[in-house]
């Protein structure tokens, strides 16, 4: 169950020139869960007041019963903001009333579409994708039954986007669901049997339902600066992951590595693994002078003689494996090679980012500590800022909003949710920890959060929620920073 808060236990959003905050209302104890229960969990964001908790899926406001509130209340500022109902994505997006719908299951070279009129599956076919020949079959044989029909997609991998873009740009309704709901939908199911035919009808009884929501292509730049964000995003883990490698390849060679140097992927380190010399085999038997010059060289005159004597000593008593240091050497020599070369990659696609960042209309870099790159990302995973209604849709969409999971009464805490876009809200985190180093209110709120729950996560999570209210606020405003609103 996911859990949001909002106006059923008297939390309300205001606009007092702010970048938001939310007003708690007392209730007069007759809620579903008890005051005593909620202040019992040690968490941070709760201590204010009581709020809503309610179902992933809209309901109809005619069924909801509604918790009577006194007359006093109290107000209150939350040092956490962002706290405020996680709205469904699909609110204000009008389901279409056509008749006729086809739900399509996508592959890599096949399709699987599904055609439904009037409350009766028509007609199941399959058609070749990413060719036209395929989508003039999927119009020939749709169009016979009628005009105006909506697409619904499982957006599987990237095999939904060519087909989709086409027909989006043809004029017609399209809408996706997730693999995840379908998954989660065919499990309710006594027969676990799967084929495309009946994941066409899975796709289709999600749309039915009103849980499937429409997929924008955002406008260029935008589009284009997304692709060259996420593919430096991918570039950024896979050097990570290289640095991982390195760190476990040295402490079985040479554990005393570490010892010499402050930081091993310093250029004067990483130079002696390039060249095979970080044995203790090789740095024994390696001249003295030789040895110096290299360090010499690579670290612009720091390390000579004196780090030289150093690593030979280290070196004549390490504890390191004795065997298989060829390949330990030949392995680090081949990391480091590709260290540098995915380097000058990101080079490459951090110039080309900057370019295509400066096409769009923002002053998102006046924030404090925020860099181009999570600035770009943000940008290009926001889209246009008219698709969300509040700054709350945006913390939903970057997966920060509260969820409370419970059962048989017991609850199991509180998380983020993680939806919508994991490469904006790894860069969001990023940019948050820059923000708290050069902006001294955020400082001060991450402190203050840290002396209650002793853990960096959960003192950055609430930044990081302001940053992004902050950041959509910004952007579609067109507006520089405000230190003086920030709260």
């Amino acid at each position: 169950m996911r859990a949001c808060y909002g106006k059923l236990y008297g939390a309300m959003n205001e606009d007092k020139g702010n970048y938001g905050f939310v007003h708690l209302l007392e209730t007069d104890g007759s809620d579903r869960i008890s005051k005593a229960r909620l202040q019992a969990i040690k968490f941070p964001f709760f201590s204010f007041g009581i709020k809503e908790i309610k179902s992933l899926f809209p309901q109809k406001t005619d069924a909801r019963k509604e918790v009577p509130l006194t007359s006093s209340y109290k107000r209150e500022l939350l040092s956490c903001p962002w706290l405020s109902p996680s709205p469904s994505f699909s609110k204000g997006d009008k389901m279409s009333k056509s008749n006729l719908v086809v739900a399509i299951d996508l592959g890599k070279y096949l399709c699987q579409a599904l055609i439904y009129k009037n409350g009766i599956i028509i007609e199941t076919f399959s058609f070749p994708n990413v060719s036209f020949s395929g989508l003039k079959i999927l119009l020939d044989k749709t169009l016979r039954y009628g005009k105006d029909p909506v697409f619904v997609f499982e957006a599987t991998n990237v095999f939904w986007r060519p087909l989709y873009f086409h027909l989006l740009s043809a004029g017609y309704q399209c809408f996706t669901v997730s693999s995840s709901q379908t998954g989660a939908s065919r499990k309710t199911k006594t027969r676990k049997t799967q084929t495309d035919k009946i994941d066409c009808k899975e796709v289709m009884e999600i749309y039915l339902k009103g849980e499937a929501h429409p997929t924008k292509f955002p406008p260029e730049p935008l589009v284009s600066l997304r692709e060259l964000t996420r593919l430096y995003t991918h570039l950024v883990d896979t050097k990570t992951n290289l640095c991982y490698r390195i760190r476990e390849n040295i402490y079985q060679l040479f554990p005393e590595w570490e010892t010499c140097f402050s930081d091993i992927f310093c250029k004067s380190s990483l130079s002696l693994m390039e060249k095979q010399i970080s044995s203790p085999q090789v740095l024994t038997r390696t001249r003295k002078d030789k040895l110096a010059h290299l360090l010499e060289k690579s670290s612009y005159g720091k390390f000579s003689m004196g780090k030289t004597e150093q690593l030979k000593e280290k070196a004549a008593n390490s504890f390191g494996i004795s065997v298989a240091e060829e390949a330990f050497s030949f392995n680090l020599s081949i990391l480091v090679k590709t260290i540098n070369s995915i380097q000058s990659q990101l080079s490459l696609l951090q110039e080309k980012i900057e370019n295509l960042f400066s096409q769009v209309p923002q002053q998102l870099l006046t924030v404090p500590g925020l860099d181009i790159i999570p600035a770009a990302c943000f940008v290009s995973e926001l889209g246009q800022p008219d698709n969300f209604s509040d700054a709350d849709q945006v913390v939903a969409w970057f997966g920060l909003d509260v969820v409370w999971k419970s059962s048989a009464g017991k609850g199991k805490g509180y998380h983020i949710s993680k939806t919508g876009t994991p490469y904006g809200r790894k860069w969001m985190f990023v940019a948050a920890g820059e923000f708290i180093r050069h902006f001294q209110p955020a400082r001060e709120k991450y402190l203050k959060i840290f002396k209650e729950q002793k853990v960096h996560k959960k003192a950055i999570i609430p930044i990081t929620a302001d940053l992004v209210k902050i950041s959509f606020a910004m952007y579609r405003d067109g507006s520089a920073f405000d230190p003086t609103r920030y709260h």
